[in-house]
């Protein structure tokens, strides 16, 4: 895990989680290009039972990321189904992710991917 003081040390806390995260086995990491230019990447892991969230064992997608300019252009349904592809090829069984409650675009390609809402997260701020 990474911890940064502010905002300008999140690339750099990506960067060192990623070089670690590249070395782990259970790791998969993609980085999309678009014209030789990085445009997005996907971070999934498999992951062991999860008695808390009620899970066997199984992958998450930690992260799918596809810069602005690049969105609307297949990118990120690339990545997710070659993410999907790889996990299966691997015999993971359930991969299970998290998406924001308003960012109806990612549940939209999620859903159109085979995902279904199984549980829903509530926060409540305390400060």
């Amino acid at each position: 895990m990474f911890w940064c003081n502010n905002a300008t040390d999140v690339e750099a806390g990506y960067a060192r989680w990623f070089k670690k995260e590249l070395a782990n086995p259970k790791a998969l990491i993609l980085g999309a290009l678009l014209d030789d230019v990085m445009v997005g990447y996907a971070y999934a892991r498999l992951e062991g039972k999860d008695w808390n969230a009620l899970l066997d064992e199984h992958a998450a997608l930690h992260d799918l990321y596809v810069a602005e300019a690049a969105r609307r252009r297949g990118v990120a349904r690339a990545l997710l189904e070659h993410v999907l592809r790889e996990l299966r090829a691997r015999g993971v069984a359930q991969v299970v992710l998290s998406t924001a409650v308003r960012n109806l675009g990612a549940q939209r390609l999620f859903e159109a991917s085979g995902f279904r809402p199984t549980m829903l997260e509530m926060a409540c701020q305390l400060g």
